[in-house]
């Protein structure tokens, strides 16, 4: 829907700050992310489902050792205990992030960043949509 959007007759650009929660768990530890931080090696088919398992584990402040009602976690063809130790192998750097239910902090974090882009853009009189 986004790419119909005109302003006075000029279509309008999206940018997209895809995987922003990894990637500023990765730049709190001096680490640049330059890969997929959802790519644990089970298929680009199941790249949501591995995102939702991220963000859950992130958000979440007990091991998960169940899995979260929301994902359907089953369609990957592997065990949720597997899945969620896929993920806690490829991301080994930031494995103290996981299950100390700091998703709302990054969250937080991620409407500065995005308030910052808005004002920038706004001093420069250029209209951004959130």
């Amino acid at each position: 829907m986004r790419a119909f959007i005109t302003i006075d007759g000029k279509f309008t650009d999206e940018f997209d700050y895809g995987r922003i929660h990894p990637t500023i768990l990765y730049a709190d530890k001096g680490i640049v992310l330059d890969e997929d931080a959802y790519d644990i090696g089970i298929g680009e088919e199941h790249r949501d489902i591995v995102k939702q398992s991220f963000n859950a584990m992130v958000q979440a402040k007990s091991r998960l050792t169940t899995p979260p009602k929301d994902i359907d976690w089953k369609s990957t063809g592997i065990k949720w205990k597997e899945l969620r130790q896929l993920i806690l192998d490829k991301h080994e750097p930031i494995k103290d992030s996981f299950f100390c239910g700091m998703g709302n902090k990054l969250q937080f974090r991620d409407s500065q960043l995005a308030e910052q882009i808005m004002l920038r853009f706004a001093k420069q009189d250029i209209p951004v949509l959130p």
